[in-house]
């Protein structure tokens, strides 16, 4: 009985966490912004310079959820890129697609760099000191 409980919880969770899909474009991570402060683009991009962070996925048409996903990232806006129905073996699920930005003069501070990105520059520059 213990093992049907806890396969259920566990094909539960994967459930509930396959709702969202992030595809991270860069490696700087930036602090997390205010998720009802984020801009949204869905007909003309932005006038500003921007950097794109991420696409995200959601199995729903909810713009908070997007939203919400772009703030743990850091993100300042998003510009929807799409809104449609998925065929999943026959059955229409609801996708909204959008790219999670981050404007270039924005006062924001990095959070911290991924390792594999420090260990490149370190590499660079030893390279570089070598010639």
């Amino acid at each position: 009985m213990k093992k049907i409980v806890s396969f259920l919880v566990l094909s539960l969770s994967f459930s509930i966490a396959s709702c969202v899909s992030v595809n991270k474009y860069v490696t700087t991570r930036y602090a997390p912004t205010n998720a009802d402060k984020i801009e949204v683009y869905s007909t003309q991009l932005p006038k500003k310079e921007y950097i794109e962070l991420a696409e995200i996925k959601s199995q729903e048409e909810d713009i908070m959820t997007l939203k919400e996903e772009a703030a743990k990232l850091g993100a300042d806006a998003i510009i929807m890129t799409g809104a449609n129905s998925v065929n999943a073996n026959t059955i229409h699920t609801p996708e909204a697609k959008c790219v999670a930005i981050k404007f270039k003069n924005s006062s924001s501070r990095i959070y911290r760099t991924d390792r594999n990105q420090i260990a490149r520059r370190r590499y660079n520059d030893t390279k570089r000191r070598s010639r």
